[in-house]
């Protein structure tokens, strides 16, 4: 939408050094001109209103009055007021046909005009064949800047429509015929542009290229506006890329340069940005912070647009009451009018305003709720610190202390004993430790998904032989039945502490002398693998607990004392989910317990 207005005024600006003969009407133009470079739009319709009234009633030059009505439309489309927009911008067509030659120039314009009203109002085909009918006549009278603004404005119709390549293809067309004109404002949002598309598109290099130029050409000709919002977009580049501290050096230049040009809507963004990444980097409280004062600073702007629209209102309320001192009874009609709509502004605000205040209230409800589930985590954590680790370190440093005595009497056989009990409760504080630091990774999103094409069989059959000493001290019989090759597509770290947890838990619950049984079957579109143990088997209670995903499953011991972390089977479930896939735990008391799996083959 920047782009557009930005040629509006190059136009109209044009169009003002061109006309004016009287001293009264250079005074008229002088004053428009003023209105559009503030961007006043109530001030500029009501000068554009006097200059179209002066020139009827003194019998200006009909190509001055042309002009004006081409110039008081543009500004009434960019205010929304389309309905008298193309009533008026009828009336100049009209004009220039009359005309003995009709002026090619004013008719591109016109063309152009109907195409920025209608992309306003999203008619973006409509729009298109207006700027195209523009170009064709620019081109018939080599109008190169015609050219340039129409080519622009193509390309902004089929970025809109999400026409990404077509759209590249326009602006580029755009760049020489900028170059050659040397105009470098529309130039930079030409390549901002640019930027915008590759990013859409998801080529990041080239749009971090374009948004550079842009940087570096809105650096050149001071304009903050395209300077901080490339370095917006360049800071989100670098966010997806986890180049977390440059993309916060790019905010800081963003937000440093939109606070010296008072570019309060741009601080906006760049607060937004920084929010996003914060919660991407999992810093709620420093993205609560951020967030909180981005609020208050839309809040400020709120305030000023309003009070800027009830000072326009106030001009516009002030130079109808001039214009039409003659019929009072119709200003009265008018005034109440106006009462209605600023009464209709406010009742809107005011909707707008506890939408806001809901969304706001909702977003913080989900905050609070995942702060609960971290203080959750954080207790869980502290629980497995303070007991799991505790309890096999005191039972090694016991083992340890009568270790030192059995060898000073030389009680070998006792030793020994000492020495497997030393070994076991060693194998089982690692085994906690590992499930602690996966569960642990896991929660705070350091366990990245990256699937490849991997034969599962040398990942069971390791994770198997791992555990060969715990299922031999238990005297447990370990079958597999694996095929000789199965390609799944699958992160293979995940999927392998998914089977060594697995496996351990079987061990852990199941009494001695008992079998378990790995199995791997290889089908046509998946793998389906299963570990059955002839252990205690699961109450209801913790099957429930492993199927919910906020469930925390209970503490239990295995058949020789081992002391488990109830963590296991809930990080399997976690881990399978990111491969799209999910745990199946079968389980009957006493009997034993059956649990699989599901990889895609592709």
């Amino acid at each position: 939408m920047r782009q557009i207005f930005t040629l509006i005024i190059s136009l109209l600006i044009a169009n003002t050094t061109v006309y004016g003969q009287s001293a009264e009407m250079k005074k008229h133009f002088a004053s428009i001109e003023a209105a559009e470079r503030e961007q006043n739009l109530a001030k500029a319709c009501s000068e554009y209103k006097a200059a179209i009234n002066y020139c009827r009633q003194n019998n200006e030059d009909q190509h001055h009055l042309t002009n004006l009505l081409l110039g008081y439309c543009i500004i009434l489309s960019y205010a929304g007021d389309y309905s008298k927009a193309i009533a008026t911008l009828n009336e100049a067509a009209e004009r220039n046909h009359r005309q003995p030659t009709p002026d090619k120039e004013i008719e591109a314009k016109i063309y152009m005009q109907f195409g920025v009203i209608n992309f306003f109002q999203k008619r973006f085909d409509d729009a298109l064949f207006y700027y195209r009918k523009s170009e064709a006549i620019a081109v018939s009278t080599k109008n190169k800047m015609g050219i340039s603004i129409a080519k622009n404005n193509i390309a902004n119709v089929y970025q809109k429509k999400g026409e990404y390549r077509q759209a590249i293809d326009s602006y580029r067309k755009c760049i020489k015929l900028q170059e050659e004109l040397q105009d470098t404002a529309t130039l930079a949002n030409t390549y901002f542009n640019l930027g915008s598309c590759y990013e859409e598109l998801s080529i990041q290099d080239r749009a971090k290229a374009y948004y550079k130029l842009a940087y570096s050409l809105a650096h050149t000709i001071n304009d903050i506006e395209i300077l901080s919002l490339s370095l917006i977009h360049l800071a989100n580049i670098d966010a997806k890329r986890g180049e977390y501290s440059k993309a916060h050096n790019m905010l800081d230049e963003a937000e440093f340069s939109a606070k010296k040009a008072g570019l309060r809507q741009v601080l906006a963004e760049v607060y937004s940005k920084r929010t996003q990444i914060y919660e991407q980097k999992g810093d709620y409280r420093a993205a609560l912070e951020v967030f909180k004062e981005r609020q208050l600073l839309l809040d400020s702007i709120l305030d000023e647009k309003l009070n800027l629209r009830t000072k326009e209102l106030q001009i516009e309320h002030q130079t109808k009451e001039k214009e039409q001192q003659i019929a009072l009874q119709n200003v009265k009609i008018k005034n109440r009018n106006r009462l209605l709509i600023i009464v209709m502004t406010v009742l809107i605000a005011g909707i707008v305003m506890i939408i806001v205040l809901l969304y706001l209230d909702k977003k913080l409800t989900r905050q609070r709720e995942r702060l609960e589930q971290l203080n959750a985590t954080k207790d869980k954590l502290f629980s497995i610190i303070s007991h799991d680790l505790k309890s096999p370190a005191v039972a090694q440093q016991l083992a340890t202390d009568v270790l030192v005595n059995k060898v000073k009497r030389a009680n070998y056989t006792d030793i020994l004993t000492l020495c497997k009990l030393l070994q076991d409760n060693t194998q089982q504080q690692v085994a906690t430790i590992e499930t602690l630091m996966n569960w642990t990774r896991m929660q705070t999103n350091k366990i990245k998904y990256t699937p490849l094409n991997i034969d599962i069989v040398p990942i069971i059959e390791e994770k198997t032989k791992l555990y060969s000493v715990a299922a031999q001290n238990k005297s447990l019989i370990i079958n597999t039945r694996l095929p000789d090759s199965c390609i799944v597509y699958a992160d293979p770290q995940m999927i392998g502490i998914v089977v060594q947890n697995i496996i351990n838990n079987a061990i852990k619950f199941t009494p001695e002398g008992k079998t378990i049984d790995i199995n791997c079957i290889d089908g046509d579109n998946d793998a389906n693998i299963s570990i059955v143990d002839s252990g205690a088997g699961m109450t209801p209670e913790q099957l429930a607990a492993i199927e919910n995903p906020k469930g925390q499953v209970e503490v239990h011991f295995g058949t020789n004392g081992e002391r488990g972390t109830g963590l296991g089977l809930a990080l399997c479930r976690d881990l399978l989910e990111k491969n799209r896939s999910r745990l199946i735990v079968e389980s009957r008391q006493q009997v034993g317990t059956t649990v699989g799996f599901t990889l895609r083959k592709n």
